[in-house]
């Protein structure tokens, strides 16, 4: 089986859920793909060519800040029509599919898929309609208008004229699959998958060995503002109370410089800078060598309409790294903690995050036993060959249709 996929990550792909299942356990199984994808490095059109699979890039000119944004998005439009050329006339996929946000790739991947014979695949990761929304609500000024007519503009275009086009819709989650639903597209179109962790991280840990910091809790992830991470910072100075010793390791970066700025000031005006370590974006395996070394690690998802639709990478490496999580209420990371007994999930609230770090730093045997429960759970429900087996028989599926 042979698929196209357009996506939204620039070259090259980091998204397990892309370099994990396409190119590495759907290969195995005998999807071969080939990609259009952004790029954030100056260059002509490019076809760049790595295990047997073929990556179009579009021509981007950056370096003028007002230009560049234009700039991308005229190279991207021009290449979307290219390889919509070459979709139909030259060699035939099966498979055309789109991921999120390449809103007009949409268009010429439906139209390329009718007119070859191909199915036209969606695959929603994030609602990123909604988030712009969300967005305009945070905003002032122009930036306020700009998200909340992109929002609109996009959330027709998406609900209303793609989705129902499509010949089949991957989800994220159960979740996005309930909320789709509502904006009228069939049950029986979608598929959730929900993110899992990288064999890579299975093989890490087989050969990292790490002493494990008394009183060290730590976070993987986005500091983007909308996420709200300043409960966990006001949760972490009630932890200072009762544990004056314990370490907090934010490790990532947000949106913008500013959103690591707001924290980095909540931390200075709560007195925690001895006590909060903000680590920068790091590599994933030196990530995965900071939560490691932690007594415990949190997944603060913040329970909005948005990111309750998510599927949490981070809880899932956690859990396969064997530490013990602290989490908040959502659905699939209740879900998870429940059926596994590898943390707790408390409210969306500081005094609730406090008290569990509190409890868990105080029993670190208890911890312990939790921690251990993870990496089986997250090998029987979480491997990535299980989800691109699940995967692979949907495409089945439609190709018999």
């Amino acid at each position: 089986m042979r698929l196209f996929y357009f996506v939204t990550d620039s070259y090259p792909a980091w998204r397990v859920d892309l370099a994990e299942l396409f190119s590495h356990e759907l290969k195995k199984l005998g999807l071969h793909t080939d990609w259009s994808m952004r790029r954030d490095d100056s260059g002509l059109w490019r076809t760049v060519r790595k295990n047997g699979e073929s990556i179009y890039l579009p021509f981007f000119l950056s370096g003028i800040p007002i230009i560049t944004p234009i700039a991308r998005r005229f190279g991207e439009l021009l290449s979307e029509i290219f390889l919509t050329l070459k979709l139909i006339f030259g060699q035939r996929y099966d498979f055309i599919q789109v991921r999120d946000d390449r809103y007009t790739a949409a268009f010429f991947a439906w139209l390329a898929a009718r007119i070859r014979g191909s199915k036209f695949i969606y695959w929603v990761s994030f609602p990123f309609p909604e988030n712009d929304l969300e967005k305009a609500k945070l905003s002032t000024g122009l930036r306020k208008l700009i998200f909340w007519l992109r929002g609109k503009l996009t959330m027709w275009w998406l609900y209303k004229i793609v989705l129902p086009r499509a010949d089949h819709v991957f989800v994220q989650t159960e979740r996005m699959k309930q909320n789709i639903m509502a904006y009228g597209l069939a049950k029986n179109k979608m598929t959730p998958v929900s993110m899992g962790v990288s064999m890579k991280l299975f093989e890490w840990k087989r050969t990292a060995h790490h002493e494990v910091e008394r009183g060290s809790v730590t976070y993987l992830g986005t500091f983007a503002r909308s996420r709200h991470l300043e409960t966990i910072i006001q949760a972490f100075a009630l932890v200072i109370l009762q544990l004056p010793s314990a370490k907090l390791y934010l490790v990532g970066r947000g949106d913008i410089p500013e959103d690591r700025q707001f924290l980095e000031n909540m931390v200075k005006q709560l007195g925690l800078l001895n006590s909060v370590i903000f680590t920068g974006f790091l590599p994933i395996d030196q990530a995965w060598a900071v939560a490691a070394k932690s007594e415990l690690c949190i997944s603060p998802i913040y329970p909005s309409f948005i990111f309750l639709q998510g599927s949490p990478t981070k809880l899932y490496e956690y859990m396969a790294l064997g530490r013990p999580v602290i989490a908040n209420e959502h659905p699939e990371q209740s879900n998870a903690l429940a059926s596994s007994g590898a943390g707790l999930c408390v409210p969306w609230n500081e005094q609730s995050f406090a008290d569990a770090i509190i409890s868990m730093l105080s029993n670190p045997q208890e911890a312990k036993k939790m921690g251990e429960k993870g990496p089986d759970w997250v090998e029987e429900n979480r491997r990535y060959d299980h989800i691109a087996a699940q995967v692979y028989r949907q495409y089945q599926e439609l190709l018999d249709k």
